[in-house]
């Protein structure tokens, strides 16, 4: 945005409902299948188990994905435990108890807080992955049910140069956090072992 400083940015949020209506807004990000709503995918990100290290030293330790039975797991209908337990080769069903929630950001800092486990995308959790005050459990990725997207409602010149901005920062920022999870994966290697 430095670059085009004639270009005026306001960001609008509103609640995680998957079928909303589109709005007078020129450019909107939503989380859902790109393609299915004629929108230019922005993300593609994977999610993947993290926790405080407060939570961690009270859990047996997380040697595989299997030592998740009895731990805490936060939930969300953003994103289902279901596909990364399939990726983890655990035939469990999704979790019916522990703490839930409808906004990524309550999940994340309930995780933070040591609430539970949740599944993360390192991307939007890179400040925490950094201060190492959520660390990524197993080298076990699976990819989130919803992407985010762009969905731009104006064929200007601006809305394209945002667009493409937002894609440009979205990739660097994808590498830098799946790069940092593998790291703090990497330093933490008892919590880290692969699954058998």
């Amino acid at each position: 945005m430095n670059l085009h400083h004639h270009i005026d940015v306001e960001v609008v949020v509103v609640p995680p409902v998957f079928d909303y209506p589109s709005t007078d807004a020129e450019v909107e990000i939503r989380a859902g299948d790109a393609a299915a709503h004629g929108g230019i995918p922005l993300t593609q990100d994977v999610v993947m188990p993290m926790a405080s290290p407060v939570l961690l030293k009270q859990l047996q330790p997380m040697l595989t994905p299997a030592d998740l039975v009895g731990a805490p797991l936060i939930r969300t209908a953003l994103e289902p435990w279901q596909p990364w337990f399939q990726a983890a080769l655990l035939d469990w069903p999704e979790p019916a108890q522990g703490p839930k929630f409808q906004d990524l950001g309550l999940i994340y800092e309930a995780a933070v807080k040591g609430h539970g486990v949740a599944l993360c995308r390192p991307s939007l959790v890179h400040d925490w992955l950094l201060s190492d005050t959520l660390r990524p459990l197993f080298p076990v990725f699976s990819r989130p049910v919803n992407q985010y997207y762009a969905l731009a409602n104006t064929n200007v010149p601006e809305v394209r140069l945002f667009v493409h901005w937002l894609q440009s920062l979205c990739a660097e920022q994808a590498v830098v956090s799946h790069e940092l999870a593998q790291r703090a994966l990497a330093q933490h290697a008892p919590a880290a072992a692969s699954p058998q």
